[in-house]
């Protein structure tokens, strides 16, 4: 997979066998890429809303991303974000660096997550 200058590359292989484990993103000239987990505001003035989004490091705020993987609404009082756990936890194991509030509003989608099989029980 590219986009742009940008390729995937095995980052490690198994120490048993030549088995890939896990890629990574380098640039052309093979230098590692700085993925973020952050927010992309798309609100409109004085009503915030942002997107949660994997993208370069270099990438302006509202700029271009790799992956939307969910929302947030600072605004509302409970149930303020979607967040695709499964691809913040893929992205994650990749080493992609997630923000402050993005890693706040992971920590609370897990809990949320663990919390739903306990009440259906």
């Amino acid at each position: 997979m590219t986009q742009g200058s940008v390729f995937w590359v095995p980052a490690e292989t198994s120490s048993h066998s030549t088995q890939i484990t896990s890629y990574k993103l380098v640039n052309e000239e093979g230098q590692n890429m700085a993925v973020k987990i952050r927010l992309r505001r798309v609100g409109a003035k004085n009503s915030p809303c942002y997107r949660i989004v994997v993208a370069d490091g270099r990438s302006p705020r509202d700029g271009r991303f790799i992956e939307n993987i969910g929302t947030y609404q600072p605004l509302k009082a409970d149930d303020n974000f979607t967040l695709d756990l499964d691809r913040a936890h893929y992205w994650i194991s990749k080493g992609a660096q997630p923000s402050d509030t993005v890693r706040s509003i992971v920590k609370r989608a897990e809990q949320a997550a663990t919390a739903e099989p306990a009440a259906a029980a």
